[in-house]
């Protein structure tokens, strides 16, 4: 599942309402979920980054990421909430999952 982002009274780009990273989201879950060992803390995929600095974080960064490298840029882009249960050792892990899932999925960050 991809997740869009309402722009919510920030800048829009060409006129759309809504931006969402290119980023297969759910597949990341699936590898994180399958290369983390004895995870404890949740690992899900979300339409909702929040509200606040949290949306706004999110969508700015997508709008800049668009705005500089087009639809590719949309690609370079994915909001990460770190939960307040767990470990930092696993939140760690669970971040190294990420970008490795990423990275190997052949996602650039060039």
């Amino acid at each position: 599942m991809k997740s869009p982002i309402a722009a919510r009274g920030f800048p829009t780009l060409d006129n759309k309402d809504t931006l969402q990273t290119e980023i297969d989201v759910n597949s990341v879950v699936e590898d994180v979920r399958r290369d983390v060992e004895g995870l404890t803390m949740p690992v899900q995929s979300s339409n909702d980054p929040g509200r606040f600095l949290c949306d706004f974080i999110y969508y700015t960064s997508l709008h800049e990421a668009a705005a500089r490298f087009g639809e590719e840029g949309l690609k370079r882009v994915l909001f990460v909430h770190v939960p307040p249960n767990g470990t930092l050792e696993e939140g760690v892990k669970v971040l190294e999952a990420i970008i490795k899932s990423i990275v190997t999925r052949g996602t650039s960050f060039a």
